[in-house]
């Protein structure tokens, strides 16, 4: 994509692609279903939400759509509604690219020695650690692989641990979150907008004569 001051930026650093693809959102936080009991802080609740954005940037690179479709899957699907439907890298990153899911996220005590899990609708978080204790990349590589897990994938299709090896080797060694988004729209407007005139200069005050008056004062004098 060339932007009009001749820049040139690949196709996935556009706002218009990221807003319509990889589309992988939480939309809420539940809380403990038996008392209600707040299961996350105000503040982990912010870092969940700036994590889930971060992920959102790594996975529209290149970096993780090459490291995907390079990777080794079984030939076909191992279950699920799609079971026995061909499967490969290729595959799994068009579906990837195209999905639009969102899910809820919560703190759960009884995961044993497993981080995560997710049940279709949502990821439940092992709460023997907080967000605010978790390491960034690891944890948005664990978000992509339960978001796979909704998306309908077992871990003998490889896609869960694909997924989340992609993010976390390009997040850290490729640093793929580093770059910036370009908004096609802003870039175009500016093209198209003309630049304002300048202000017009204010006229000089013509100055007026200056009108003296002279007051004279005759004295007379009688003499007797």
């Amino acid at each position: 994509v060339t932007l009009p001051d001749g820049t040139t930026i690949p196709y996935w650093q556009t706002l218009q692609y990221a807003s319509r693809n990889m589309r992988f959102f939480f939309t809420r936080f539940t809380n403990n279903v038996q008392c209600e009991e707040q299961m996350m802080s105000d503040t982990d609740q912010n870092i969940a939400w700036e994590w889930s954005m971060l992920l959102h940037k790594v996975l529209v690179t290149d970096c993780v759509k090459k490291y995907i479709e390079n990777d080794t899957y079984p030939s076909e699907k191992f279950s699920g509604p799609f079971e026995g439907e061909p499967l490969s890298g290729a595959i799994f990153w068009r579906h990837v690219e195209a999905d639009r899911r969102a899910a809820y996220i919560r703190m759960h005590g009884n995961l044993g020695s497993a981080s995560a899990m997710a049940n279709g609708k949502g990821i439940a978080f092992n709460n023997a650690r907080q967000f605010s204790e978790r390491r960034v990349f690891s944890t948005i590589g664990l978000l992509a692989h339960e978001h796979a897990h909704n998306m309908g994938y077992h871990h003998k299709d490889h896609s869960p641990w694909g997924i989340q090896h992609a993010v976390e080797t390009c997040a850290t060694k490729g640093k793929a979150h580093m770059y910036r988004t370009y908004d096609l729209a802003e870039a175009a407007l500016k093209e198209f907008t003309p630049a304002p005139s300048p202000p017009s200069p204010t006229p000089a005050l013509t100055p007026q004569p200056t009108t003296t008056t002279t007051t004279t004062t005759t004295t007379t004098t009688t003499t007797t």
